[in-house]
Parts: C-alpha cells; sequence; structure tokens
C-alpha cells in the first residue's frame, strides 16, 4: 500500500464527514490514533516487555506474612500497584504524558 492510497482514503473519509463538526472530530480521532501508534512504535524492546508484564509478587515476603490480613494487604498493595502502573502506561500512549511509566520494584 503506497500513501498515495492511504492519502486518498483519508481525503474520502474526511469528504464523508456531514459539516464542519464531524469533519474536526475525524480529524482529531485520525490524529490520536496517529499519535498513539507513534508511541507504541518508538517504545524499546525492554519497554514494549515492560509494558506487557504483569508483576509478580515476591514469594519469599509473601511466605514469611503470618497472618491472613496481612497476605490480604499484601495482594491488594500489587494489583493497586499493577492498576496504576497499567494507567500510567496507558496516560503515556494516549499523550496524557510525555513521560514513559518506569520499571518498579518493591513489593
Amino acid at each position: 500500500m503506497n500513501s498515495g492510497y492511504v492519502t486518498d482514503k483519508i481525503k474520502e473519509f474526511l469528504d464523508g464527514a456531514c459539516g464542519r463538526e464531524d469533519r474536526i472530530s475525524r480529524i482529531k480521532d485520525m490524529q490520536h490514533l496517529l499519535n498513539f501508534e507513534l508511541q507504541v512504535a518508538e517504545l524499546t524492546d525492554e519497554e514494549q516487555r515492560d509494558m506487557c508484564t504483569e508483576l509478580k509478587g515476591n514469594s519469599s515476603k509473601i511466605d514469611s506474612l503470618q497472618s491472613a490480613t496481612a497476605r490480604d494487604r499484601y495482594f491488594m498493595d500489587l494489583a493497586r500497584h499493577e492498576y496504576m502502573r497499567q494507567c500510567s502506561w496507558s496516560d503515556y500512549l494516549n499523550g496524557v504524558t510525555d513521560e514513559k511509566p518506569t520499571r518498579a520494584g518493591g513489593l
């Protein structure tokens, strides 16, 4: 597929807009898609692995926890950390922030 074909399809898509606001909305949607794809394409192999790798609990830490309450707290903290990490990647890839998430440990 060459760039002329893609350009023609984009223009055809934009020409199909119903009014000024629809055209602007379509352009913004395409811009967001292209920015997202650029952010993904610019990730290093290591960053791509980190983004797609779930955190695992530290088995020696888990074994050292004496009570069910302490284990529950540990797993809740691990889940919260994983959720925040995924939110950070989403924010970076969607252009909310320019800062790539860093690999964090300690749990």
